[in-house]
């Protein structure tokens, strides 16, 4: 099946887990969390110069083909454009160095295949094509541009071994055969692919994310599932069967709350990681969203993270994520609806 380059739909290889929960529906609690409603999260004061990685991203921002990339190309245009790629033609590898310097301090390690490679796992398996060089020359400095906002120590716990960059990935169940723009492997080898093909910056951005977001949602407990979460959701309210059922894109009824795409109904692990990709990309609208459901479920997702890594505890949430909206706002440029910049 072709990709679904739309905005509002990710790639995963998720099905959907505990469908032991998937008929039961919870009624709302009101009283539940009501006190993040109608917050009015300040986003004043960031600073992306805050950083944990920042002295990776002054050295990556003194690079030209860098600045080419980031003034030129992706504040410019919503996707890569033909014409484009002669302006940053090499900048993988004049930045491969100090990408991989970065990964290494992480104990990670690069594996960029140069042939075709088969995976097999217990209950499904990938085949998978080489990247090329034109490739790694557009999508790596965005990649590399959106893993600097992580802390490190949210990356060693999350027990992530290896990043593998392709061309193309095709998951093969013995129910489907789906195309998949990224794949979390945390069972076996702790390996995170992502396929370099992707041209839209805003997929490619909302992908680095949410597979990571399935990958570390796995880690925390060995489970997707959460029955605070399921609270949030009208009483009525059924996640379907899993991502892998929803390949279309079909838009989001606006009748219907709690959700930010129709993708989101489709497994409470794919709710769970759009929620997340969207409080790291729009941060400023998910933390002062005017949706209450939504806006619960991107309080429990930090209450997630805070579990998960003491680090939002010592140094501040509210200081973490206003250092992302700067870094945003003042170097990227993109994904902030232009309403917010002066707030």
């Amino acid at each position: 099946m072709s990709n679904i380059n739309n905005k509002n739909i990710i790639d995963t290889n998720n099905n959907s887990s505990n469908n032991k929960f998937q008929n039961i529906t919870f009624q709302e609690n009101e009283k539940e969390n009501e006190n993040i409603k109608n917050i009015n999260f300040n986003i004043k004061g960031g600073n992306y110069k805050n950083f944990e990685n920042y002295k990776y991203l002054h050295q990556l921002l003194q690079i030209p083909l860098v600045q080419i990339y980031i003034k030129e190309i992706i504040n410019k245009h919503s996707s890569f454009e033909k014409t484009d790629y002669p302006k940053i033609k090499g900048i993988y590898n004049t930045i491969f160095p100090l990408f991989n310097e970065f990964l290494k301090e992480l104990n990670i390690e690069l594996y960029i295949p140069n042939k075709y490679q088969e995976y097999e796992y217990y209950s499904y398996s990938l085949k998978t094509t080489p990247t090329n060089e034109k490739d790694l020359d557009i999508y790596i400095p965005l990649f590399f541009l959106e893993w600097l906002i992580y802390p490190k120590s949210l990356i060693k716990l999350s027990k992530l071994r290896k990043i593998t960059f392709i061309h193309e990935c095709i998951l093969i169940t013995k129910n489907y055969k789906q195309y998949r723009a990224g794949v979390p492997e945390y069972i076996y080898n702790y390996n995170l692919f992502y396929c370099t093909k992707e041209r839209d910056f805003n997929y490619i951005q909302i992908v680095i994310h949410h597979e990571y977001f399935h990958f570390i949602d796995f880690i925390h407990d060995k489970s997707f599932d959460d029955i605070i979460w399921r609270k949030f959701n009208s009483i009525n309210f059924n996640y379907g069967i899993g991502g892998w059922s929803e390949r279309i894109f079909i838009k989001l009824d606006s009748n219907i709350k709690g959700f930010i795409n129709h993708f989101s109904m489709s497994a409470i692990e794919e709710d769970k990681a759009e929620i997340y990709q969207f409080l790291m990309i729009n941060t400023f609208n998910a933390l002062n969203n005017k949706d209450v459901i939504i806006q619960k479920k991107v309080y429990r997702i930090i209450e997630f993270l805070k579990e998960f890594d003491k680090i939002f505890f010592v140094d501040n949430w509210e200081n973490y994520f206003r250092n992302i909206y700067h870094y945003r706002n003042n170097i990227l440029f993109i994904n902030n609806n232009k309403d917010i910049y002066n707030e």
